[in-house]
């Protein structure tokens, strides 16, 4: 059964992979080398934070200009890097975050359910997407290795 204790504490992401019931490629929406952090708390706030490992740096490089960069730059900076907080809760062996800051506004209170399984200090999120119309699920991995406790 899944607890808090298990839960709590801050995990690096190791990988976010997307395989394809139709055997096509597997994809990575952050690139193979994607990074990210996730802490869960005892009193259930929870942080995500999701990026492509190789982004370049905008405008001149000083964060102090990034809103001087052309769009562009921005677009690519915006679509590179995901993040969320808000509170979470356990049902059963699922974790459900409730969305209350995002830097997409779309996301901001939606509910994201994810099926999670630990073993010592690893831990994998996962959820799946079906495309009625092509009838083909994806299958989304977030494997995740404990930072501290």
């Amino acid at each position: 059964m899944l607890t808090d204790n298990g839960l709590v504490g801050t995990w690096e992401l190791v990988r976010y992979e997307v395989t394809y019931s139709d055997g096509r490629e597997s994809f990575f929406p952050y690139g193979e080398a994607a990074q990210g952090q996730i802490i869960y708390t005892a009193d259930h706030n929870m942080s995500a934070i999701i990026m492509r490992g190789d982004r370049n740096k905008i405008a001149d490089g000083n964060w102090l200009h990034s809103h001087q960069a052309e769009d562009n730059e921005k677009a690519v900076a915006f679509d590179g890097y995901m993040n969320y907080a808000g509170h979470y809760k356990l049902e059963g062996q699922q974790v459900i975050h409730r969305i209350e800051y995002a830097k997409d506004p779309n996301m901001i209170g939606i509910d994201m359910i994810r099926d999670v399984r630990i073993e010592s200090d690893e831990m994998v999120l996962s959820f799946q997407r079906d495309f009625v119309t092509s009838k083909v699920t994806a299958c989304n991995s977030l494997q995740w290795q404990r930072k501290c406790n």
